[in-house]
C-alpha cells in the first residue's frame, strides 16, 4: 500500500470521526437548549430571542437592548431606504464579544447608509441568534453543517484536489476559484491541533479542505441571491471566517473588520480589494503614520515613554491586543515576584558567560496563530523561524544567545513548545540559553546588543528604547524605517552572524517607533460606550449583562466617541477609525 492511499484512509478514519463528533454536538445542542431556553415558548414564538430565555437578568437586558435599538432603527428610518443594498452583519465566533461589536458597527453604518441590514450565524448558534435579533436583526443567514451525503461529497472533492500534492509548501499554493484554500486549511489546523508546523500533507488536511470547500459553495448561493455591498467581520482567519472574508471581497464588496483586544476600546478596518486579503488589520497606512509623525509628533513621544514602561512592568492595561487570542479570557498575567531589576553581569554569572560578549535576545512569538496575517514572510510558518534561527546560531558562538518564549506555548498548549526546542541545543551549546523565567523583560534593553522576532511587538518596542533589532517579513510596523528587515534568508542570517556590528537606531527612528506606539496604542483606540469590556470570573456572566443594561440605560449619544469618529472615517475614506479626540485638541 502506497503512502498516499495510507493517507486517504487515515483520513476517511478522521471524516468518520468527525461526523460521530458532529452527532454527539448536535446531542449537546438540544441539552443545553433545553436547559437554557423554554421550548414552550419557542414553539410559540417560532423565532429565537429573548422572550424564550430562561434565565431573567440575560432576559430583561436584552428586552432593553432590543427596546433601545428599535428606537434608533425608527429614529435613522433605516427600512425607509429605496436601496436594494443590504449590510451583511457577521457573527461566526461564538461569543458575544464579537458579536456586540459587528452589531453596534453594523447599525452605525447603517445609519449612515439608509441601508437594511441582516445578519449571517453558524447554524446551531442559538445564543448568537438570540443576542443579534435583540439588535433588531429580522433576517439571518446561516452557514449550514450540511447533509451526510453533501459532507462527503466534499470530502471526496477535497481528495481529487490535494491528488497528487504531497509536501505543505506545494499545498500552500493551492486555491479554489480565487480562494486560497491552502492557506486557510493549514492555518486553521495549526491553530486548532497545537502542531505548529508540518512538512507533508497531514490526513486531517483532507476533512479542513472538505469543510472549506463546503462553506465556500453554501456562502457563494448567499451572495448570488443578496445583494450584500457592505459586510460587517471582526475575525478574518481560520475556518469559517477567512472563506467568508475572502469570497466576500471577490464579490467586490467591502468589509468593516474590528480589531481591539478584550477592552471596549477598538477600531474598525475597512477592506475593498482582494489583494489586501493579506494585509493585517492592525496595519496602519503609510499615510497616516507620516500625518502623526509630521504635524503630532510630541503627543507621540511624550504617550509612548509611560505605554512601553508600563507594559514592560506588566501593569494590566498595557498589554498588546493583538497578542491576546480575542475569543477568550485574557489570561495572560505578570507575577508579581520578578525581578525587573538586573544587568548583564547578572545573566552571564547564570549561565557562565563570558560578560565581553555581546547578548542577543530572540523573542518567540505565538507558534500556532497569526501564520498568515501579512502579505510575505521569510519563513513557511512560525516554528519553522524559530528552529532555522536556533539552527543558524548554534555556529554563531562569538554573540552569547537569550531566546525568550511567548506566554501563549503555555496557554494554548502547544504540542511543540519554544522551550523544547531551546532545551534540545543549550546542553550541547552554552552560548544558547533560555531565557530566566525568574526575570521581568524591563532591565533587557539596558545591555542586549540587538533584539530579533518575526513579527512581534519588539519590533516596535526595542527600537523605542534604542535597541536595534531585526524582523523577518512584513509586519504592522515594517517599512517605517526602525527595523533591520533583511528580504531574503541568507541576508537574515548574515545579520545575525554580524550581530554586534548593527547600528543602534539613530534619534529619528527612536522618534519613529515611538510614533508607531502612539498611533497602535493611543489614536488607533475609540471606546465604545454600550459595550462593557470583557469580565473575569466566576461571576463574569452576571456581571456583563448588568453592565450592559446600565452603560444602556446610560446612553448618550452627544457622548458617543465612537459613532462620532466612525462616521469621520466613512467621510473621509480612511483606512482605519482612530479618535481624532487627540488630535483636535
Amino acid at each position: 500500500m502506497n503512502i498516499f492511499r495510507l493517507i486517504v484512509i487515515k483520513a476517511l478514519i478522521y471524516f468518520f470521526y468527525n461526523e460521530y463528533r458532529l452527532f454527539v454536538r448536535k446531542i449537546k445542542y438540544l441539552i443545553i437548549f433545553n436547559k437554557e431556553l423554554s421550548f414552550f415558548k419557542y414553539l410559540q414564538s417560532k423565532e429565537k430571542n429573548y422572550h424564550i430565555l430562561k434565565d431573567e437578568i440575560k432576559k430583561k437586558a436584552l428586552e432593553k437592548n432590543f427596546i433601545f435599538w428599535t428606537k434608533f432603527i425608527k429614529k435613522n428610518e433605516i427600512f425607509k431606504s429605496n436601496s436594494e443594498d443590504t449590510i451583511l452583519i457577521t457573527s461566526l465566533v461564538s461569543t458575544k464579544f464579537y458579536t456586540i461589536y459587528n452589531n453596534i458597527i453594523g447599525l452605525y453604518l447603517s445609519k449612515k447608509l439608509k441601508n437594511d441590514f441582516v445578519g449571517l450565524i453558524k447554524h446551531d448558534d442559538f445564543e448568537t441568534e438570540i443576542f443579534m435579533r435583540s439588535f433588531g436583526i429580522k433576517k439571518i443567514h446561516y452557514i449550514n453543517d450540511g447533509n451526510f451525503f453533501s459532507r462527503f461529497k466534499y470530502f471526496l472533492s477535497s481528495i481529487n484536489l490535494i491528488d497528487k500534492i504531497h509536501s505543505t509548501d506545494d499545498f500552500l499554493k493551492l486555491k479554489y476559484e480565487g480562494v486560497f484554500v491552502g492557506k486557510i486549511v493549514y492555518d486553521h489546523y495549526i491553530r486548532f491541533t497545537g502542531i505548529a508546523s508540518v512538512e507533508y500533507i497531514d490526513p486531517k488536511f483532507y476533512y479542513f479542505l472538505s469543510k472549506t470547500l463546503r462553506i465556500h459553495h453554501d456562502y457563494k448561493k448567499i451572495l448570488k441571491s443578496n445583494s450584500f455591498k457592505n459586510i460587517i467581520q471582526a475575525e478574518t482567519q481560520f475556518i469559517p471566517s477567512c472563506i467568508i472574508f475572502q469570497n466576500s471581497l471577490l464579490n467586490n464588496s467591502t468589509v468593516y473588520s474590528k480589531l481591539g483586544g478584550a477592552s471596549n476600546q477598538i477600531s474598525v478596518r475597512i477592506y475593498n480589494d482582494i489583494k489586501h486579503v493579506y494585509k493585517n488589520r492592525y496595519r496602519f497606512s503609510s499615510k497616516l503614520f507620516n500625518l502623526i509623525y509630521e504635524k503630532y509628533k510630541h503627543l507621540a513621544l511624550d504617550s509612548s515613554k509611560e505605554i512601553i514602561k508600563h507594559r514592560f512592568l506588566g501593569t494590566f492595561g498595557y498589554e498588546v491586543d493583538h497578542d491576546a487570542e480575542e475569543n477568550s479570557q485574557h489570561k495572560i498575567e505578570h507575577p508579581s515576584n520578578l525581578i525587573d531589576e538586573y544587568a548583564k553581569i547578572d545573566i552571564c554569572k547564570k549561565y557562565g558567560w563570558d560578560e565581553n560578549k555581546p547578548i542577543g535576545v530572540i523573542f518567540s512569538i505565538d507558534l500556532t496563530d497569526g501564520i498568515f496575517t501579512d502579505s510575505w514572510r521569510l519563513f513557511k510558518d512560525n516554528l519553522s523561524w524559530m528552529r532555522e534561527t536556533l539552527e543558524s546560531i548554534k555556529h554563531i558562538d562569538h554573540v552569547n544567545w537569550l531566546i525568550k518564549a511567548h506566554p501563549n506555548d503555555i496557554i494554548k498548549k502547544v504540542v511543540t513548545t519554544t522551550q523544547i526546542e531551546v532545551r534540545k541545543l543549550s546542553k550541547d551549546y552554552n552560548h544558547i540559553k533560555e531565557f530566566p523565567v525568574e526575570y521581568s523583560n524591563n532591565s533587557l534593553n539596558k545591555f542586549i546588543t540587538a533584539a530579533v522576532t518575526l513579527n512581534g511587538s519588539v519590533g516596535y518596542e526595542y527600537p523605542s528604547l534604542g535597541v536595534p533589532t531585526i524582523i523577518c517579513g512584513e509586519t504592522i510596523y515594517s517599512g517605517k524605517s526602525f527595523n533591520y528587515e533583511p528580504k531574503t534568508k541568507n541576508e537574515y542570517f548574515e545579520l545575525l552572524k554580524n550581530l554586534e556590528k548593527l547600528e543602534k537606531p539613530t534619534n529619528d527612528q527612536i522618534d519613529k517607533a515611538r510614533t508607531f506606539i502612539y498611533l497602535y496604542s493611543v489614536l488607533g483606540k475609540v471606546t465604545v460606550p454600550i459595550a462593557p469590556g470583557q469580565k473575569i470570573g466566576k461571576e463574569s456572566e452576571i456581571r456583563f449583562w448588568k453592565d450592559f443594561s446600565i452603560l444602556i440605560d446610560n446612553y448618550d449619544e452627544k457622548k458617543d466617541d465612537f459613532m462620532r469618529n466612525f462616521n469621520i472615517q466613512l467621510k473621509k475614506l480612511d483606512q482605519h477609525t482612530i479618535n481624532y479626540n487627540y488630535l483636535e485638541k
